[in-house]
């Protein structure tokens, strides 16, 4: 190196187009800088990696690019808990899972991959490892043909072997023992009607799995078929201490579990929830979510419904004849203010549940507290995972991102608003009057003051007819020439305010914006896909408003 370090630096983070690229420029300058300029590099090494030149520009100079006023209602990467957020760069996240030795985060990601230029085009699909201490991207592979985003997988005990959904089939991928990357070649091909709902590996090489309607058995070796049977639902749960599968019900308006022999995959008996018989006209009772204890003593469902049960074992395996469902308590834990999606015990007094509404809730079965909740996606919650500690959790989200979370913390802000995953936009308003700026979700309303404080909040009904699906009502001023455009890259979602050809701000959201309005002639308000509100102060020296 012949210049200044951070010279070079910026040299070549102008020449790296992924993030990967931009790692490898910090390890290489600060490898051969002075230990000083080292250190304080790497210390802002994960925010030059996402945002490039522009981060290390901001935390040279020491300078901010943003000056937010408030932001009462706006949940920060500081949250309670909230130890790494990983934005995989695809658009929704299927399984994710800890490795057996807590040190890599896995998961199934859907969509073009912006990590690693290697990979094909429109691949539909891709495996990622990321490290679960700084959130590095240690691998890719990709995958294949995928009809549908919430690809599931599963490792074996020994981490050799890893079986993932396909289109209409099960794909075993070698896993190399000594660097614990996954083949991209695809060793054996699991055949059947439909892709993989649950995978569960059963000793070294049985592979149940729940396709369509159906329980099947593999030879994960041989990729011969095992056994097979008819089924409730897609959902599952293995025991091999107890001899059973556990299957959920996916068409019964009324919550059932089946138990199945876990050799012949013979039906054995069938369990309905008492409190929950059946309905006429809904849904509600099928099953979305399963998860059984470290003991196997406690089944955890989640339901349609909104609403997380709690079943002991003990009742569903002295089920009486499978044609007639035997009535069984099963406790109601709590409820979400969305279906329930995921479920993970902690420990037997312990368990997490994410839903539709984007949080995760983490209960105390025992009754004694009431349950944390932590927010950190703007999608519903595809997954959950369990360090081998059971001092980390991971959850994963339709909106492509991996939180990592300290069990230890308490709970994170909730959003103002709920934006109505997979039930249609919501109608929005955001308005703003001299001393107020009213924001309208649906039904739900809440009015601030100029500063970001909260007035009051209620129910506001908008027109159902006649307004657009988002009604944006600002300050204007003849003064203003600054202009707004929303951005989403590999950086993340941002707002870019220019004037002319030259950029006087960039606001790095937490989650896309949904509907933007200028409050005075040096402020705006944010309202983002996560639900919440937020008040920025603009920048002023380079396009200086007039």
């Amino acid at each position: 190196m012949l210049g200044h370090p951070l010279a070079d630096l910026l040299s070549l983070l102008e020449a790296c187009t992924t993030p990967r690229d931009r790692a490898e420029a910090i390890a290489l300058v600060a490898s051969s800088s002075e230990p000083g300029f080292a250190r304080a590099l790497l210390r802002t090494a994960h925010l030059v990696v996402r945002c490039g030149a522009r981060a290390l520009v901001r935390e040279t100079m020491s300078e901010p690019v943003r000056f937010r006023r408030t932001s009462t209602t706006r949940a920060d990467l500081a949250d309670a808990g909230r130890l790494l957020t990983i934005e995989t760069g695809g658009y929704e996240v299927g399984h994710a899972a800890f490795s057996a030795d807590g040190s890599r985060i896995v998961a199934f990601v859907s969509g073009d991959c912006g990590w690693d230029a290697t990979l094909p085009r429109g691949a539909g699909a891709w495996l990622g490892q990321w490290s679960a201490t700084t959130g590095e991207l240690l691998d890719v592979v990709a995958l294949g043909q995928f009809r549908e985003e919430s690809g599931t997988f599963a490792f074996d005990a020994a981490e050799t072997q890893l079986a993932v959904r396909s289109h209409r089939s099960t794909h075993i991928h070698e896993v190399d023992r000594a660097t614990q990357r996954v083949s991209p070649r695809v060793a054996r091909v699991l055949s059947s009607s439909e892709g993989a709902e649950t995978l569960t590996f059963v000793g070294e090489r049985r592979l149940i799995a729940g396709d369509g309607y159906e329980l099947l058995a593999f030879d994960s070796a041989s990729g011969k078929e095992t056994a097979r049977a008819s089924s409730i639902g897609t959902l599952h749960v293995a025991s091999p201490q107890l001899g059973r599968v556990f299957v959920g019900s996916g068409l019964s308006t009324a919550c059932t579990i089946a138990s199945h022999d876990i050799h012949s995959l013979e039906l054995e008996g069938a369990a309905i929830a008492s409190d929950a018989g059946p309905t006429a006209s809904d849904r509600k009772g099928v099953i979305s979510a399963m998860a059984l204890s470290p003991a196997a003593t406690q089944l955890a469902t989640g339901d349609w419904g909104n609403c997380v049960r709690m079943w002991k074992v003990r009742d569903l395996v002295r089920a009486g004849s499978p044609k007639s469902p035997v009535p069984v308590r099963a406790r109601v834990v709590g409820t979400h203010r969305g279906w329930v999606s995921a479920l993970a015990f902690v420990s037997e007094a312990r368990l997490l549940s994410g839903g539709w509404d984007g949080g995760v809730a983490e209960w105390d079965l025992a009754g004694k507290k009431d349950p944390v909740e932590r927010f950190g996606h703007h999608g519903y919650i595809t997954a959950l995972g369990i360090d081998r500690d059971a001092a980390r959790a991971l959850s994963a989200g339709s909106d492509g991102r991996i939180v990592m979370w300290d069990l230890a913390s308490g709970s994170s802000p909730r959003p103002p608003f709920t934006m109505g995953y997979g039930q249609g936009s919501p109608r929005i308003a955001l308005r703003v009057t001299p001393g107020e700026v009213r924001v309208v979700v649906g039904t739900d309303e809440v009015v601030f003051d100029a500063e970001g404080r909260v007035l009051r909040t209620g129910r506001c009904d908008l027109p159902a007819s006649g307004e657009p699906r988002v009604d944006v009502r600002g300050f204007v001023s003849n003064a203003l020439s600054m202009e707004i455009a929303a951005r989403s890259d590999a950086d993340g979602p941002a707002l870019v305010v220019t004037e002319g050809d030259a950029i006087v701000d960039v606001l790095e959201l937490e989650a896309p914006a949904c509907a933007v309005a200028w409050v005075d002639l040096h402020t705006i308000v944010v309202l983002d896909a996560g639900g919440h509100v937020s008040f920025w102060s603009l920048r002023s020296g380079a396009g200086t408003i007039a």
